[in-house]
């Protein structure tokens, strides 16, 4: 899952921690600029589909009071990263 929108202060720890709502996670990761601040983004996966598919139902997502932005992404066997489409 592709998280946009984020503060640059967010921590992998908020992230975690509003998303478990939804199952369990397998792997969060905020994207960092060299001075070790968030770029805005990150990504998350789950353990379990229905997990995405229990975010996804839930119209607006929230952290630390912010207005977040959530697409798909599927990972390349090259490791990169595409928008799919649902």
């Amino acid at each position: 899952i592709f998280v946009g929108g984020l503060s640059t202060s967010i921590s992998e720890s908020d992230l975690c921690k509003y998303f478990s709502h939804f199952g369990i996670i397998s792997n969060c990761q905020v994207c960092r600029s060299y001075n070790g601040m968030s770029k805005g983004f990150a990504f998350l996966s789950f353990f379990d589909s229905s997990s995405w598919d229990a975010v996804i139902a839930q119209k607006h997502h929230y952290v630390n009071g912010q207005k977040i932005k959530i697409e798909s992404v599927l990972a390349r066997p090259d490791k990169s990263f595409r928008k799919a489409s649902r």
